[in-house]
C-alpha cells in the first residue's frame, strides 16, 4: 500500500460505523461526545484522545490494539473478518457513557458501578431497596446491640 492510500483512524471509524449500521450521532452518543466532533475524526480533522479511543473500542466489543491495527498496512492476501457488535459491547460503551458524566467524578469505580446498576433497575425495585436500606439503618441506630449478636 502506498502512503497515499493506507487507512486512518477516521477512515477505520467510518468503516466500523457504516458496518455496524450506525449513524454518526449514535456512537457519538454513545461515547458521550458531540456529533460535530465524531464527525471530525471520521474525517481526519481531529484526532480521538486515548479515552475516546477505548470507548469506541468498547462500543464496537473490540480492543483498542484491534481497532488501531485496523489502520495499519495489511496483506492483501490474507482476509480479516469484521467482529460483530456484541450486546457486552453496548452494555460497556452505555457504562462508560454513564460513569463519564461530571457529577461522578468524585466516586470512586465501585460508587459509580452501583450507581450505574441502580439507576438500571426498574423502578420499583429500586423503591424496595431503598425501603430496605433505610429500614436496616433505622434497626442498627435504635439497637446496635441486637444487630451485632445477629453477625
Amino acid at each position: 500500500m502506498d502512503k497515499e492510500s493506507k487507512q486512518t483512524i477516521g477512515d477505520k471509524l467510518k468503516e466500523l460505523r457504516k458496518a455496524h449500521g450506525y449513524k454518526q450521532v449514535d456512537v457519538a452518543g454513545a461515547v458521550d461526545i458531540k456529533q460535530s466532533t465524531y464527525s471530525q475524526y471520521e474525517a481526519g480533522l481531529r484526532t480521538p484522545s486515548n479515552l475516546i479511543l477505548f470507548k469506541l473500542a468498547s462500543f464496537y466489543g473490540i480492543s483498542t490494539d484491534d481497532l488501531l491495527k485496523l489502520c495499519i498496512d495489511l496483506d492483501d492476501d490474507v482476509y480479516f473478518e469484521a467482529i460483530p457488535h456484541t450486546q457486552a459491547g453496548f452494555d460497556k460503551a452505555d457504562f462508560l457513557k454513564f460513569s463519564g458524566q461530571k457529577k461522578y467524578r468524585e466516586l470512586d469505580h465501585q460508587e459509580i458501578e452501583l450507581l450505574y446498576y441502580f439507576y438500571k433497575m426498574k423502578e420499583t425495585d429500586r423503591q424496595d431497596l431503598l425501603d430496605y436500606a433505610d429500614y436496616k439503618h433505622r434497626y442498627k441506630r435504635l439497637n446496635p446491640t441486637r444487630l451485632l449478636n445477629n453477625i
